[in-house]
């Protein structure tokens, strides 16, 4: 009957198999003369074991790497090169009394005079998972830099939104009515003003605003700004004029032109980052998913 024998003597027996020595020149080298059928057992046995383990090894590979493709598919969330800051949910003229915004894959919260930025990518379990794998590398502070610089554009765009009302307010004397038809100052147009005036802040351009006088009121690219009451249309029209140019180059201008810069900028260096890290065939460390498996 075959005995056991012990592990080293079975390594060595298929050692000695793999060499090439079939079963009868190991029992003969072998001062013990095992059974034929012992040495045949064990050799299987270690072959066995083996092939278990290098089937094990390539699994836990291929898992491995397509572990590392989950979680690094999931910064797709984050902004591309063509990636637009200013294209929210409402128009920066209906967001002034806002508490949220959403925009593309992120959304901001209003804290007092702030704005908070979160990213749909950062509230993935991908993400943190990934932080586990590279926790000090430099694009989580990138991430960081991203949201508080878009959070600084969004009030600055709103801030000049607000000057723009503020000073046609100011300048006509009229306030925002609700019918197109009542004497006073147009939502729908001032809207379109405002995003006028915004472009030209981003471009730092001073482009003569044109105005037009239909049916006796004031409109903007064939839309309604202001009707006027006690005063005619010529005149209204040269005082809103008047009141954008003076916005050019001032203190919600400049505020908006640094902003859009920064974020224009960082958005541009974060959506390289992110491909960057997309073509990456190893993530060093483990996190709470792959540590399972470790071996």
């Amino acid at each position: 009957m075959p005995r056991q024998a012990p592990l080293r003597k079975k390594i060595e027996w298929t050692e000695l198999a793999d060499a090439g020595l079939s079963t009868a020149e190991i029992r003969a080298q072998d001062q013990g003369k095992p059974d034929p059928r012992t040495i045949e057992k064990a050799i299987n046995q270690i072959h066995g074991q083996r092939r278990r383990a290098l089937a094990r090894e390539a699994a836990l590979k291929e898992g491995l790497q397509e572990h590392w493709h989950l979680l690094l598919d999931k910064l797709d969330l984050l902004p591309t090169r063509e990636f637009d800051w200013m294209d929210f949910d409402k128009s920066p003229l209906f967001a002034l009394k806002a508490f949220k915004l959403n925009g593309q894959a992120w959304s901001a919260v209003r804290k007092q005079t702030d704005w908070k930025v979160d990213l749909a990518f950062e509230s993935t379990i991908e993400a943190q998972l990934l932080r586990e794998h590279l926790p000090t590398d430099a694009f989580w502070s990138l991430v960081t830099t991203f949201k508080r610089e878009l959070g600084v554009a969004l009030k600055a765009r709103l801030a000049l939104v607000t000057a723009v009302i503020s000073s046609i307010e100011d300048s006509t004397k009229l306030t925002v009515v609700n019918e197109e038809s009542e004497p006073g100052l147009v939502l729908v147009g001032l809207a379109r003003l405002g995003q006028w005036l915004e472009a030209q802040a981003i471009k730092d351009e001073t482009t003569r605003i044109r105005l037009k006088i239909e049916d006796g009121a004031v409109s903007f690219q064939n839309t309604l700004i202001a009707r006027p009451t006690g005063s005619t249309a010529e005149s209204l029209k040269a005082v809103i004029e008047k009141a954008i140019e003076d916005l050019s180059g001032k203190e919600a201008w400049k505020g908006l032109l640094t902003a859009a810069t920064k974020i224009t900028a960082t958005a541009r260096t974060l959506a390289n980052e992110s491909a960057v890290l997309q073509l990456s065939t190893v993530l060093p460390g483990e996190c709470r998913s792959c540590a399972r498996y470790s071996v």
